[in-house]
């Protein structure tokens, strides 16, 4: 029970953190004159990629974590060849770990494996 108050705290706090930041956001980028407005959209960007990266990090680092695991038992299970553990490594750890902007606009790829 004290968990679950704990937790529901947890999530309140965030949640009532990001309705913050998106209220500051608009109200800041509502007064914007004319010339300003790539301002606003800028910023929208970079709160949609933050939102994004909310989802997509935990994901990515999940999938990293097994993959850094995984290139341990094959460098293991091959008496230390590190040119097999070293291509699972950087197919599982490489890549982006955060969504910017410029993956929201299609300027850059979204690299999930390792290239």
């Amino acid at each position: 029970m004290r968990v679950r108050q704990t937790l529901s705290k947890y999530v309140t706090v965030t949640a009532a953190g990001l309705l913050a930041v998106l209220m500051l956001t608009v109200l800041l980028a509502a007064p914007a004159q004319a010339s300003d407005r790539n301002l606003a959209s800028e910023g929208t960007l970079g709160l949609g990629a933050a939102a994004c990266s909310l989802v997509y990090a935990p994901l990515k680092l999940v999938y990293a974590s097994g993959g850094l695991a995984l290139s341990t038992m094959v460098l293991v299970w091959t008496f230390g060849d590190t040119q097999v553990a070293g291509t699972v490594f950087a197919q599982t750890v490489g890549g982006d770990y955060v969504v910017t902007p410029d993956h929201l606009e299609g300027r850059r790829r979204l690299h999930f494996f390792g290239i």
